[in-house]
């Protein structure tokens, strides 16, 4: 939530300040920047049908690493030119849209009895979440874009990390009982 929370917040000054772009051409492009993450949610149900759910999550956290990452290269080398910065995006958006259904199945498996409290708890930590990574860019963007691409990899980072430590590595199958066939699984180093 960190990451997308970044992005909304910082994606005005990029877009139009950084890159010149006009307000309905900044609201076309985020728009279809969007489109990625909206079609990342969608297709992820597909994915669950070959691949194990903690396995498209963690591929989809560390993309979404990767994407910031490269996303900082970028500004800290000055190519700030439209069509890298957009694609970057774009896949950071669609990693997104697969990670952040996964992870929310991933909670609430662990809860079942307790899903509602768990889900109240979720939607407080995003709210929280989601608002700090907003002060943090309009606190030391000042109307750079760096600052914003340097938050977005800070949490994705964070989400890396939790996800590392807070999720076990286990061999999860297809759907909710099924063993994944060897090397089906996205996150399988063999």
């Amino acid at each position: 939530m960190g990451v997308l929370l970044s992005y909304i917040t910082g994606s005005a000054f990029l877009y139009m300040d950084r890159l010149r772009m006009s307000p309905a051409r900044f609201a076309l492009v985020f728009g279809l920047g969007a489109s990625g993450f909206i079609a990342a949610t969608q297709c992820n149900r597909l994915f669950l049908r070959r691949w194990s759910l903690e396995g498209i999550t963690r591929t989809a956290v560390r993309c979404s690493l990767a994407c910031c990452l490269v996303l900082n290269g970028l500004l800290i080398g000055g190519n700030v030119s439209f069509a890298p910065i957009f694609g970057i995006l774009v896949l950071l958006q669609a990693s997104l849209g697969c990670a952040f259904p996964n992870v929310g199945a991933l909670v609430f498996a662990t809860v079942r009895e307790a899903a509602g409290s768990a889900s109240a708890v979720q939607g407080m930590l995003q709210s929280l979440v989601g608002a700090i990574a907003a002060a943090l860019v309009a606190r030391l963007g000042n109307g750079a874009v760096l600052p914003m691409a340097l938050v977005m990899a800070g949490f994705a980072l964070g989400a890396s990390v939790l996800l590392r430590f807070a999720v076990p590595r286990r061999s999860v199958g297809q759907g909710p009982s099924e063993p994944s066939a060897a090397g089906d699984d996205p996150d399988s180093t063999g």
